[in-house]
């Protein structure tokens, strides 16, 4: 069975990094869902970049959340039946705040909108053209 999800809970172990049979790394991160007889273990699959990097920099016990396709199946274990629960993450979300933007200054100057920084600046006597700013009709 599969479904979309969000699963909420704090990250239960160390996660572990793994590369694909393509050659892409991905991660999976064991999240702890409920509390007692409850408890829940989910395997996060994490194949985005960004959100790598952001699983890799918390710690074991802090909060996480990630989005996506959320698999159930059954498994046996030591001879007895369990659900497997697993979740294909396209979107996480942790408690840490999220690196800081490059700052506005700079990234406006790149842009192509930025004034050219290598014009000199008007000098208010060259602005002696004869535009009438008033109406002549009055």
């Amino acid at each position: 069975m599969t479904l979309r999800a969000i699963v909420t809970g704090s990250l239960s172990k160390a996660p572990v990094e793994k590369t694909s049979s393509r050659g892409n790394a991905y991660l999976i991160a064991s999240v702890r869902e409920g509390s007692g007889d409850a408890t829940r273990y989910v395997s996060a699959f994490i194949f985005a970049e960004d959100a790598i990097e952001t699983v890799r920099s918390l710690q074991v016990g802090e909060p996480i959340s990630v989005a996506g396709e959320l698999t159930v199946e059954l498994k046996e274990w030591s001879g007895e039946t369990k659900l497997n629960w697993s979740i294909r993450a396209d979107a996480l979300l942790t408690a840490r705040k999220p690196p800081k933007a490059a700052d506005r200054r700079e990234t406006a100057a790149k842009s192509w909108a930025a004034p050219d920084q290598g014009s000199k600046p008007i000098h208010p006597s060259t602005l002696d053209d004869a535009i009438p700013f008033a109406c002549s009709w009055r």
